[in-house]
């Protein structure tokens, strides 16, 4: 059966909404499924991440944070709403300024202030997917204390200044907004939301009309909020701060403007941020201007400024800046920087890649959005998590000696954004899953789980999903309805895979599978129907475009999602720094006419390297091991996830190794 979701009607307005709530926007395709509708099992692959989170991960953040006094103010103030005791006030604020004006032994002088806010919107969304008490307890006393303190008039002064100064540039209360949004899809209650809109408010009357937020995050936030509240002036508000994407050029990064804006300009996070207020915007009205300009951004990242992880290139002067130049592509990737211990890849931009993709997908269900989406997912926001799941890495590169700075409780020792970001967007992954449309219902990405929700008509629908992905490329969809009912399932089909089959009932799929697209299955679907998918996943060397000219003559291993790499640990007869594979049978040309994401592409497989399931390893992966070739030819090599490095002894690590014959598949 399909489950007991009902029909709309029966369902409260904030419990349709997901991480993104498109219920009712009118230029947007797609609709959401809730986190709660998604049941994700523990023999998935996210599952367990998920629960470490929320047994280890809120846990260890918040430990930091306590250590440096930057939830007392918060606590303080729910005793002070529980009891009528201000007792503790006072104090709770001086342990909090002591943090931001650098007078402590554990933090450097910042000021961002928006960790706990994240961990409040964490523990809504894992509220979705479990009960747990004491994660309750936590999130209701957090949020008491938020509301209460905004009836201080001491702790707005403190906490965002009389010019929203301390909110570091705006993206501080985007992130209490967005907390609030969440509580109240979580629990129906809108005392917090009610904050949210005061501040809302308090920041239009500074900003509307006369400047903008340098710190994008504010945008998504606004979205959100005038979706749960319908205060058309907060709608206002987002498209005001939206509308500096259109002062930009149609670059990602462009390095231009004078002091903070040439730095909003080319900062990673700040530049998917931003996007993705837009693409939020775009659900809710037309603009093809903005539309042409958001999409003309978009292509100059996919086609010249990315990696391969899906992380966002930089230039070799600040990890979080954006590469100027297109195919300029190996700043912390390959040997030349590996003595450069503080660079790599951020962990927020990754968080801010993955949200900027799935609004992308909303608007019009291109399955280009979903590959990214899972690219950035797996290979980009990934690698940043420890398998202990209470340690997280700020920057995360693709080569290493060894030396790199390891993860910790905080990310990064000034702000601890990082770690915040990994903690709230963690549980909202089953929100990732599956979406709704007039016609039926997508599969967007695959794991071991359950879906009981309803199609925009108010029918019950059920997908129970058996898949080991993504170590197998074999799904599994047991179909449950009610009654007999005609709509389409549309099963993503990534654009790393060749030779995609499927089957209904047995019956195989006689229609055309192409990779990157949806196969759109529409039938009269009765209870019990079965949908089979097989997602082959040979091992693949991927080339870059030949104008990233460093990466001639190289390869970076990939098997189905998942992008792999070499540690010294594994390979201790070699030097990781110098392996080479021998490319086999040619997959396709690489054609950048022909292709519209076409920097990087599968072009051979590597028939050297075969596939070995390891359960005992590295919380259970599938590693890739056989002979190198060139100048260590025969030696064995193991390769292993990139997610999952750096989880063991300090060893050199890298992802991009060479072809033996020095110039692979396009050089034949």
């Amino acid at each position: 059966m399909a489950g007991n979701s009902g029909g709309r009607a029966t369902e409260p307005r904030w419990r349709l909404a997901g991480a993104v709530d498109t219920t009712d926007s009118p230029h947007a395709r797609l609709r959401p499924v809730p986190i709660h509708a998604v049941t994700m099992r523990n023999d998935g692959f996210w599952m367990p991440r998920m629960e470490g989170n929320r047994t280890a991960g809120i846990a260890a953040f918040l430990a930091w944070l306590d250590e440096d006094g930057q939830v007392a103010p918060f606590r303080a103030f729910a005793h002070y709403a529980r009891t009528g005791d201000p007792s503790r006030i006072a104090g709770a604020l001086d342990t909090m300024r002591a943090t931001f004006e650098g007078r402590n032994s554990r933090r450097l002088r910042h000021s961002w202030r928006a960790a706990v806010m994240e961990v409040v919107e964490g523990c809504a969304f894992t509220l979705q997917s479990v009960d747990d008490p004491d994660l309750r307890a936590l999130m209701d006393e957090l949020v008491t204390g938020i509301v209460a303190a905004h009836d201080s008039e001491e702790f707005w002064q403190w906490y965002y200044g009389d010019d929203f100064q301390f909110s570091y540039q705006l993206a501080g209360p985007g992130h209490m907004i967005q907390a609030a949004v969440a509580h109240h899809r979580t629990t129906g209650q809108t005392d917090f939301l009610d904050v949210a809109v005061r501040v809302a408010d308090a920041i239009a009357a500074k900003f509307e009309g006369i400047a903008f937020a340098e710190h994008p995050g504010i945008e998504m936030a606004l979205v959100e909020l005038w979706r749960a509240t319908g205060e058309e002036r907060i709608f206002r508000l987002a498209a005001h701060f939206t509308a500096l994407l259109m002062e930009q050029d149609q670059v990602i990064g462009p390095h231009t403007g004078e002091g903070n804006w040439r730095h909003f300009n080319c900062h990673v996070v700040r530049q998917t941020y931003l996007p993705g207020g837009a693409a939020d915007l775009l659900a809710e009205r037309s603009d093809s201007a903005m539309q042409s300009h958001l999409l003309a951004i978009w292509h100059d990242m996919m086609r010249g400024k990315l990696q391969v992880s899906g992380h966002i290139a930089v230039d070799h002067w600040m990890p979080e800046r954006i590469t100027a130049e297109p195919f300029a592509l190996t700043e912390g990737v390959l040997g030349n920087v590996l003595n450069h211990i503080n660079h790599g890849f951020e962990l927020c931009e990754s968080v801010g890649n993955v949200m900027w993709s799935w609004r992308m997908l909303m608007l019009d269900a291109d399955a280009a959005y979903a590959d990214q989406l899972e690219r950035a997912l797996y290979n980009g926001l990934l690698p940043h998590y420890g398998l202990d799941d209470r340690s997280w890495f700020y920057l995360c590169p693709m080569a290493s000696d060894g030396d790199h700075p390891r993860r910790n409780a905080w990310g990064n020792p000034a702000t601890g954004c990082c770690g915040a970001n990994a903690v709230r967007f963690t549980p909202s992954v089953p929100s990732y899953m599956f979406t709704t449309s007039d016609d039926g219902v997508w599969m967007h990405l695959y794991d071991a789980c359950r879906m009981d929700w309803h199609l925009p008509d108010g029918s019950p629908i059920g997908l129970d999903v058996r898949t080991r992905y993504p170590w197998s490329g074999g799904v599994e969809v047991h179909v449950g309805v009610d009654e007999p009912s005609e709509f389409t399932v549309h099963l993503r089909i990534p654009g790393w895979c060749d030779g995609a089959q499927a089957a209904v009932n047995g019956e195989p799929v006689a229609d055309p599978i192409t990779r990157g697209s949806y196969l759109a299955l529409r039938r009269a679907w009765t209870d019990g129907d079965v949908i089979t998918l097989d997602l082959p996943m040979p091992v693949v060397g991927m080339e870059a475009d030949p104008r990233a000219e460093e990466f001639r003559g190289k390869t970076a291993v990939m098997r189905g999602p998942l992008l792999y790499c070499f540690e010294g640990v594994d390979n201790i007869a070699v030097s990781v720094r110098d392996l080479a594979v021998e490319p086999g049978p040619d997959i396709r040309p690489f054609t950048p006419e022909a292709e519209s994401e076409a920097l990087y592409q599968p072009a051979a497989t590597i028939p050297a390297l075969m596939p070995h399931d390891r359960p005992d390893l590295l919380g259970g992966v599938t590693v890739l091991q056989g002979a190198a070739a060139g100048r260590d030819a025969g030696a064995e090599l193991t390769a292993i996830p990139f997610y999952a490095w750096s989880n063991r002894e300090p060893t050199p690590m890298t992802v991009w190794i060479d072809w033996a014959d020095g110039e692979g598949s396009r050089g034949r």
